[in-house]
């Protein structure tokens, strides 16, 4: 989900340094983004300054470092996934204005006011991937926004088909991979109060039919 919104940034011609400890591992693979580990967690907080704007989730390193919301708010641009902590979104335009000037924060002025749920489209059937897409489009104003996430060669986005077991029934499709054809498989009904029942609802049978499925299509296509 984030890899996509920066990717498309990076398209539209924003400057772009993604942190994750992961996927900097894949800086070769992104040549768009500039890829860095995150800091040392006393010193994450400073990440606010070495940036015109910065964009955080709700549930990343960052809010984990500073517990104190409203500080969080004021520095760092904070994105829901499908919805998130209120507390956490404000509106970014004016400080950035202060901060850069008024002829470079009228080129951010979407980028900045964009906070709060990344959730655009009501469909639970929606992939998050697409919903980053979406998102990109109608809040960012990046009409030619598209699912990929810029990996220079292939790879977890390169259309490789994926078979998802979910444990409960009401959700797992906005979370499935969005990139290529997959499948989500989930228990026949779902049992909340026992949390790891829905691995007895589940057959093996259901999980080998869905995977036979996924390579009859593959065969198919080829």
């Amino acid at each position: 989900m984030n890899l996509v919104i920066a990717s498309n940034l990076a398209r539209a011609g924003y400057s772009v340094t993604m942190l994750s400890n992961h996927l900097a591992r894949f800086a070769p693979w992104l040549p768009d983004l500039e890829m860095l580990p995150f800091p040392a967690v006393g010193k994450t907080f400073g990440i606010a300054d070495a940036y015109d704007l910065v964009i955080s989730g709700c549930d990343s390193i960052v809010t984990s470092a500073v517990s104190d919301k409203a500080i969080l708010a004021e520095h760092f641009l904070v994105l829901g996934t499908l919805r998130g902590d209120s507390a956490y979104f404000q509106d970014h335009r004016p400080r950035l204005e202060q901060r850069v000037g008024a002829d470079k924060a009228y080129v951010l002025v979407r980028l900045a006011s964009c906070t709060g749920p990344m959730r655009v489209l009501n469909d639970d059937s929606v992939s998050t991937v697409d919903q980053a897409v979406a998102s990109c489009q109608l809040k960012l104003g990046l009409g030619d926004a598209v699912a990929g996430p810029g990996f220079m060669l292939g790879s977890s986005a390169a259309g490789v088909r994926v078979l998802t077991l979910f444990r409960k029934r009401g959700d797992g499709s906005c979370w499935r991979p969005g990139w290529g054809r997959n499948m989500v498989v989930r228990p026949v009904i779902s049992v909340g109060a026992l949390r790891d029942s829905w691995k007895c609802l589940l057959s093996v049978q259901r999980v080998e039919r869905a995977f036979e499925l996924l390579v009859r299509q593959h065969k198919s296509v080829s």
